[in-house]
């Protein structure tokens, strides 16, 4: 508003355009467009602590600072309460801060005559104190410094200060260094400790707060000689909360405000008894990003009579932010925003983490934190043969306590499905599971870290493939009628008489070039010049489907030049390269076909309702696109898309063994299977004992993988057994179980 533009700080090189450190006024007024803007040689003069609320004997200050190496002339410099009125109080001729050093104006020297302009004093409740660069004789020359400010607590003031990324900030400092270098930012009593901005669907918003100090806090006005404000309580900005009256933190205590109503929070996230849930709310954490401030009301003043104000000054804030350097994994996929130190300076990335575990309300942010566990993305699974592996990919994240062990442990289970599933390694989070057939299966990772766990499903559908099976192969024999003649509709039948047609594989056409059967054709018009082709050939064969009620779909493959309409068991199946309507003999195709388009195999869908059990007559028509065509071709096959007949699961028990009485056979048996009927769409299976002296014990019946122990020694003969619901398939193991007396005379004689 000065008169100046905004230029890079380097004319060359402007390595953030978003980060304003890296801007400056432009050194000529008005800016130079089209030109690099002159380099400026004024110094940096930053304006490093402001005292805004005073009683005698303080009163307001500002403090300025010499930020080179070199001693920085400021005479007829400026300094004012008001970014748009520049040219308040001028900075005595002369004026020097030494390199690095300091230098502090008080009332006394901006505020020489009060209430009169120029003079200005620094308001309490807030506003802003900036420096303007100036020559000897008034004119501004584009640099300037300073900030807004709020609310004060009396005696208390405002410093520079640079996070650990760089960013400029102004808060309350510790203590008062004027002049000096700034005692850093003021923290507490109280704090902003965890802020679950962005929750994973089906969780909620919630900002922690935590007492710093070992006394409680009254989150009200609390003055004995001004009980009359006690109803001015403390406020979140940012999420739009103002605290019920009467409401203390204890010593050291968490408080919790929440996005919906606190009873319900407090039973879905098991908030402890002695942690105060409030809210709901009315605003809401940006997903983003935003500023939040706890604000704690000063003393309400009597503006003018009958008239009140009520300040509010920042205990503590934090801008967080859903990108780097802040913690990203809090942006929506389940962790919260917690503070490292809750005693350090809050509005800084580098003094805040994502929840190593779930969001933690009420809860010391490192105290043992329940595991954050996800079991993968869900998976569809199709195959013809079983049982097919899935490979699995789970992760979860601890806090590592405690200690000891220090760690976590995951294991895999099967929630719900079909039995028979084999882990390569319950224990990995990655193993590769073996399932027996289709069905939906659930399985669960639980992750244990020994005094706390937690667990995710993930699900994997599978499905047994159909297959495609050729009903009438291309290249198949045909009955043909090529001799210009209208056949009407009858030829299309199953009973219709073409024992007198003349016949041959396929392909069929004029001979024009890999045929493998010639037709002819007849002069329709002897009378006009050149031949007149009949345009229509007819073609006719049969085919025999089994098991037609498992066909899922059924399709033909269309060779056609130019054009045809395809007929099964008397009705139209589909057409192609015809026009819509009635089909006579006479009708041309729709265009004439010639290169690729002559040898390409064309798809059509055919109605399940017209393929019946047995034998099917399928007959074809071809049209030409005139009467002068120097070619035709054709061929047909016809794909079904169904289940084949079922199989009885094959088994393999594993090699034979011998084992000493003492140990245990140790059954790796195998089975594969095809996966039907799709009623249940898996197979079972077991161990058994068919032959042996004695009881074995099976550590797993029911698995492919099992260990057997023996009451007496001799020769066992072990079945696995597999089913799959209609036909059944076993495989015998033989295991000899020695007594065991070798080894008990080499172990007490040697």
């Amino acid at each position: 508003g000065a008169g100046f533009s905004l230029v890079p700080l380097f004319n060359n090189a402007n390595p953030d355009p978003n980060d304003p450190t890296n801007w400056r006024a432009s050194t000529v007024l008005g800016g130079s467009p089209g030109a690099d803007d002159p380099p400026s040689f004024l110094p940096r003069v930053v304006v490093n602590e402001v005292l805004t609320h005073t009683d005698p004997p303080l009163s307001d200050t500002i403090e300025l600072r010499n930020l080179e190496a070199t001693n920085a002339p400021i005479g007829g410099w400026f300094l004012t309460d008001s970014f748009s009125t520049p040219k308040k109080f001028r900075i005595p001729d002369n004026t020097i801060i030494p390199a690095g050093g300091h230098l502090i104006f008080n009332e006394q020297s901006f505020n020489p005559v009060p209430g009169v302009d120029p003079s200005f004093t620094l308001s309490s409740y807030g506003e802003e104190v900036y420096l303007f660069s100036a020559d000897t004789a008034g004119n501004l020359t584009g640099y300037s410094d300073g900030f807004a400010f709020g609310a004060a607590q009396n005696a208390v003031s405002f410093g520079r200060h640079l996070n650990s990324v760089g960013e400029l900030q102004h808060p309350a400092q510790l203590n008062r260094t004027l002049p000096g270098l700034n005692s850093g930012p003021r923290v507490g009593p109280v704090v902003i400790n965890e802020i679950h901005y962005h929750p994973k669907p089906g969780d909620d918003e919630f900002v922690e707060l935590r007492n710093l100090t070992g006394t409680a806090v009254p989150l009200f006005y609390s003055d004995p000689a001004n009980p009359q404000w006690a109803t001015n309580t403390w406020k979140i900005a940012g999420i739009n909360f103002r605290f019920p009256a009467n409401v203390t933190l204890p010593a050291n205590g968490l408080l919790v405000v929440t996005a919906i109503d606190p009873a319900t929070f407090r039973a879905k996230y098991s908030v402890p008894a002695g942690v105060q849930v409030l809210g709901p709310f009315t605003g809401s954490l940006q997903d983003s990003g935003e500023l939040l401030e706890l604000l704690q009301p000063d003393k309400t003043d009597e503006l003018t009579p009958g008239v009140y104000f009520t300040p509010y000054f920042v205990v503590d804030a934090v801008r967080y932010n859903d990108k780097a350097p802040w913690p990203i994994d809090a942006d929506g996929i389940g962790p919260s925003l917690e503070r490292l130190n809750s005693s350090a300076y809050g509005n800084d990335p580098v003094n805040w983490r994502a929840a190593p575990g779930l969001a933690s309300p009420g809860l010391d942010n490192f105290a043992n934190r329940t595991p954050r566990v996800f079991a993968g993305l869900d998976q569809s699974l199709s195959a013809t043969q079983f049982p097919i592996d899935a490979n699995f990919s789970g992760s979860f994240v601890d806090d590592g306590l405690p200690t000891p062990p220090g760690g976590a442990l995951p294991t895999w289970s099967l929630v719900s499905g079909p039995a028979g599933v084999l882990f390569s390694d319950r224990h990995s989070l990655t193993p590769t599971v073996s399932l027996p057939g289709s069905g939906t299966y659930t399985f669960r990772l639980a992750v244990d870290d020994f005094a706390l766990s937690a667990s995710d499903d993930v699900v994997i559908s599978v499905t047994r493939s159909p297959s495609q099976v050729v009903v009438l192969p291309a290249g198949s024999t045909w009955k043909y009628l090529d001799n210009g003649t209208d056949q009407g509709t009858a030829w299309r039948l199953p009973g219709f008489n073409d024992s007198t047609w003349p016949s041959g594989p396929a392909e069929l056409g004029y001979g024009d070039g890999g045929e493998a059967t010639v037709v002819g054709f007849v002069d329709t018009d002897p009378v006009a010049a050149g031949v007149q082709k009949n345009i229509t050939t007819y073609f006719r064969t049969t085919f025999t489907a089994t098991q037609t009620a498992q066909y899922l779909a059924l399709t033909g493959y269309f060779r056609r030049d130019d054009g045809g309409v395809v007929y099964l068991n008397g009705s139209e199946a589909f057409r192609h390269n015809m026009p819509n309507g009635v089909i006579t003999n006479q009708t041309y195709s729709s265009v004439t076909v010639g290169g690729a388009e002559e040898t390409t195999y064309y798809p059509g869908t055919i109605n399940l309702g017209l393929v019946q059990e047995g034998l099917n007559t399928v007959a074809v028509e071809i049209h030409q696109n005139s009467v002068t065509s120097s070619d035709i071709s054709f061929d047909l096959q016809l794909n079904a898309t169904t289940y084949p007949a079922n199989n009885a699961p094959v088994v393999n028990a594993g090699g034979n063994q011998t084992i000493d009485l003492s140990g245990v056979a140790m059954l790796s048996g195998s089975v594969t299977d095809d996966g039907l009927p799709l009623n249940p769409g898996h197979f079972t299976n077991g161990w058994s004992r068919v032959s042996g002296p004695g009881t074995v014990t099976f550590s797993s019946p029911t698995s492919r993988q099992s260990q057997a122990s023996f009451s007496v020694a001799g020769s066992y003969v072990l079945r696995l057994t597999a089913g799959d619901g209609a036909a059944t398939g076993f495989a015998d193991v033989t295991i000899t179980v020695n007594s065991g007396i070798a080894a008990w005379k080499q172990q007490h004689f040697k």
